[in-house]
């Protein structure tokens, strides 16, 4: 079941879904590998005091680079293409540029070069496109070039002329994550691959906070009641995804204050002993993302919690939000959330810029 949640701000869309894992139709994988260029993931476990280790691990572990002044020909190399594209799961962003006035670019693991450009670029580049789907008044276009095209590569004439405009547009400094299709293959051998061709590339440094609860109240769910009555026996999804929030941010829940600016958790709830939750900064493969998911599922059931969550946030200047267009604008928000329950249901939150197209 899918629906848009309701208006609470003129600068974005919140759409939800309900579903379970055991069904064949179900969309959260979909969800995730679409999300591709992810900043943050948070973690939220009640009733626990601390973060699995095999999920602590897979995070923290994450291995992202940052290449700097890469010239865009090199993406489009054979080398490049056979070595990395086709030998595995590439994903690349610009860094240090805004999606509403910049030239920015993605790599997709599809092997879609994406170049998002500004007006006065894109009559220079020499490949067609199509203007934004974000804001026409941004005056931006998107190329689109697929590297793994069956005629692309060298002595073609659309390989040719693609190499040749790459070769008149500026330098990028581009966030690199990579994962090999072989296990034999370690995941720096990209790095390498830069630095062999006099490119600077050094290893993004993970951040992580973590934020610990003790004796706080948490709100009762249900999975199949969405939207409660007056005589409400659990709380709502919009309630629920307003407190995940606050959490998230380490906002204090005071009971008896009051205070207009104070928040209290939604009724009806209850007190644990402990509650656990974890955020997690980087460049996130939305691989990890769902190796994370199914350690979370395991363990859930392993240890008997209630629910879980996962959220994802994507980078605020990423050019494609899942596959749409991206523009920032007033918030540049893209991310979503799923709250994961014991009995295989999900609901899932997903949360886009007022621009931007719904996933």
């Amino acid at each position: 079941m899918s629906a848009p949640m309701k208006n609470v701000s003129s600068l974005g869309k919140l759409v939800f879904e309900r579903s379970s894992f055991l069904n064949e139709k179900e969309k959260h994988k979909e969800r995730i590998v679409e999300h591709s260029f992810n900043s943050s993931v948070h973690i939220m476990l009640p009733e626990y005091a601390k973060i699995p280790t095999s999920v602590d691990n897979l995070l923290d572990g994450q291995l992202a680079y940052l290449a700097k002044q890469v010239p865009l020909q090199t993406l489009v190399d054979i080398e490049f293409i056979d070595g990395f594209i086709k030998g595995g799961s590439v994903l690349m962003i610009s860094h240090g540029t805004a999606i509403d006035t910049d030239n920015c670019v993605a790599l997709l693991p599809t092997g879609k070069l994406v170049l998002n450009l500004c007006k006065d670029t894109y009559q220079k580049f020499g490949i067609n496109g199509q203007p934004s789907h974000v804001d026409k008044n941004t005056g931006k276009f998107v190329v689109q070039v697929d590297v793994l095209a069956e005629k692309f590569h060298p002595g073609q004439k659309l390989y040719d002329r693609v190499k040749r405009c790459l070769a008149q547009l500026p330098f990028f400094n581009l966030l690199v994550t990579w994962k090999s299709n072989n296990e034999k293959v370690c995941t720096s051998s990209i790095q390498n691959y830069f630095v062999s061709n006099n490119i600077q590339c050094s290893r993004v440094k993970m951040s992580k906070t973590l934020h610990k609860f003790t004796d706080m109240r948490v709100p009762i769910i249900d999975s199949e009641i969405l939207c409660p009555s007056n005589d409400q026996q659990a709380c709502g999804y919009e309630e629920m995804f307003e407190w995940l929030g606050a959490c998230a941010v380490g906002i204090d829940m005071y009971e008896e204050d009051g205070y207009v600016s104070t928040y209290s958790c939604p009724s009806p709830n209850r007190e644990v002993k402990c509650c656990v939750g974890c955020q997690y900064q980087g460049f996130f493969h939305p691989e990890t993302v769902q190796q994370t998911v199914d350690l979370l599922r395991k363990y859930m059931k392993e240890k008997n919690l209630p629910w879980c969550s996962v959220t994802v946030h994507g980078f605020m200047d990423t050019p494609l939000s899942w596959k749409y267009d991206h523009g920032f604008h007033r918030n540049g928000d893209n991310l979503y959330t799923l709250l994961m329950f014991r009995n295989e249901d999900y609901w899932m939150f997903s949360g886009v810029g007022g621009s931007d197209i719904c996933p």
